[in-house]
This record gives C-alpha cells, structure tokens and sequence, in this order.
C-alpha cells in the first residue's frame, strides 16, 4: 500500500497473484455456475459493465474536467436510455 494524494492505493503482491494463478480454474467454474444461473446474456451483460467500470476506475485520474462533464454526458443518456429498454 502506498499513499498518493491522500489517497490509499493497493497492489497485488506476487504471492496474491500466484494465488489467483492456482485458483484460475475454480473463478471460472464460479462464473460458469453464475452464468447458468442467469444466463449468458444476463451474464454478458454483467462483464460488460464491470469491464466499464475498470475501465473508468483506471481512468478516473487522468480524466480532465472537460472529459469528466462529457463522460457523465454519456452515461446520464445511457441510463435514460437503459431505463426506457426497462420500461418495455
């Protein structure tokens, strides 16, 4: 863990990757149980959102206030759109 503006950012050590590593086979049985559970476009779905949230989480402090105003643009115009695909 290190402080950077006052902020607390962790990494994964060698031993938590090794880990991970040795325990690839039993994540993807758990994403396979998930995925029947809900089904494969439910299950989609969920990595492309979680894909996108990586992706702004990586981002986020590099973004500029311009591109913070438009990338909060977009996702309010998502989630209207989202709603009203809801709705049907």
């Amino acid at each position: 863990m290190r402080g950077e503006e006052r902020r607390k950012t962790y990494r994964i050590t060698r031993e938590g990757r090794t880990y991970l590593r040795g325990r690839r086979r039993e994540i993807e049985e758990r994403f396979r149980a998930f995925e029947t559970a809900v089904g494969p476009e439910r299950a989609a779905l969920f990595r492309e959102l979680r894909a996108t949230g990586k992706l702004l989480a990586l981002a986020l402090r590099d973004v500029t206030p311009v591109q913070a105003r438009a990338l909060r643009k977009l996702i309010v115009k998502l989630r209207e759109r989202m709603m009203a695909v809801l709705a049907d």
